[in-house]
């Protein structure tokens, strides 16, 4: 029989609970990556307990979901929920139950759960129960709904999106009955809030298969947030995007523009609430992309043309649009420090003004000086770029 060691705190939430008369289990994703050998990032306990109980039993408690059963149990510096046993009614919004009723059996709780993996819970001393087989699916590394997928999705449509995020956290596949259900299902994604798609889409981005964010575009889950399904097919290098949450976003959007998937290359930021910002900067940094060159001494041009942050941007957008190791190449050239920022020069926007340029010519001759610097063409020296300001001006671009 499997037994996993439970760290003490933990224990000491389920002896106290057991003490007071109440079965009391850890239960759902730590459970599962106990088993998989992965360190659980918080830990989840099931209870017979009511909430108001639990309150009475632990001395320091916050109340985070009473009406839903969650009371969170301060134990040092550490967080457990402890949840009653629950069932729920129906979803009739596919969001959330209409109404929640508080057992006192184990089973049942289980059984509502979204997948197999997750419908797990261990005792005190590390005895695993399993009524759904969700070790055998740690086996087959596979996601799998807990019963009828359509009855699961139909409860709470995010389970479609947690399916592909786990997919991508745990490089499992999922389950061909569990798939169809999704491709079938997923136009009650458009019930869902904005915020909830994003956090799900994000952590996939996140994940170490960010490439199986386009599943959710292939299956038609996004199609509330973009234009059309697009295209399918073409390679999907986001995992060589660095893990940072607005490159990988870039990155994706890229990859969904090419596919003819989006309309501008922001719709889905927008249409996810990320911020003007950050919109904007995905449009810019797609724009760029298609210019940005492959040999790394070109590279450091277009970084004094764009700036460091958006031409990294562009690298994510370039892997995007099909262009591996644009994103590599790049981070190693704006860690290059032999070149000088059009705002490092010691000529200003006056300088350029009095010399006779106006409007976007100011920002175009300050990133020709720069370029002619970094080529070593032009010394860096206030009278020399004052002179050849002029003689730029006298001859044209």
């Amino acid at each position: 029989m499997d037994r996993v060691q439970i760290p003490g705190y933990v224990k000491a939430v389920l002896s106290g609970l057991a003490d007071a008369g109440y079965e009391a289990y850890a239960v759902g994703g730590c459970v599962r990556d106990s088993i998989i050998g992965r360190r659980p990032a918080d830990w989840d306990v099931a209870s017979a307990a009511p909430a108001e109980r639990v309150m009475e039993i632990f001395p320091r408690t916050v109340p985070t979901g009473i009406k839903y059963g969650t009371v969170t149990v301060l134990i040092g510096r550490r967080r457990v929920e402890v949840t009653t046993f629950r069932k729920d009614s129906d979803y009739s919004d596919s969001r959330r139950p209409d109404t929640v009723e508080f057992i006192s059996e184990l089973h049942e709780d289980l059984m509502r759960r979204d997948f197999t993996i997750n419908a797990m819970a261990m005792t005190a001393d590390g005895e695993i129960i399993d009524h759904t087989d969700g070790r055998g699916d740690v086996r087959r590394r596979l996601i799998r709904t807990v019963g009828d997928p359509d009855s699961r999705f139909g409860e709470d449509a995010l389970r479609m999106f947690r399916a592909v995020r786990f997919s991508a956290q745990l490089g499992f596949e999922i389950e061909k009955n569990t798939l169809d259900a999704i491709f079938r299902l997923s136009g009650t994604a458009k019930e869902l809030s904005r915020e909830r798609v994003r956090i799900e889409l994000q952590k996939t981005l996140l994940s170490p298969r960010p490439e199986r964010a386009v599943l959710m575009a292939d299956t038609g889950l996004l199609d509330a947030f973009v234009s059309s399904r697009g295209r399918p097919g073409g390679q999907s290098r986001l995992s060589e995007v660095g893990s940072e949450g607005l490159y990988r976003m870039c990155a994706f959007s890229a990859l969904l523009l090419r596919r003819g998937a989006l309309e501008r290359a922001d719709q889905l930021a927008a249409n996810l609430g990320m911020s003007v910002k950050n919109c904007r900067l995905i449009t810019d940094a797609c724009a760029a992309a298609p210019e940005m060159p492959s040999d790394m001494e070109e590279q450091r041009f277009f970084v004094i043309e764009h700036g460091e942050e958006l031409s990294k941007l562009a690298a994510a957008a370039a892997v995007g649009m099909g262009r591996p190791g644009s994103y590599e190449t790049m981070m190693s050239t704006v860690r290059w420090h032999d070149y000088i920022m059009p705002e490092e020069l010691p000529v200003r926007g006056r300088d350029a003004s009095r010399a006779g340029f106006k409007g976007p010519e100011i920002r175009e001759i300050m990133v020709r000086l720069c370029k002619e610097v970094a080529a070593g063409t032009l010394e860096l020296e206030r009278r020399t770029l004052t002179v050849r300001m002029r003689e730029i001006k006298r001859n044209g671009f």
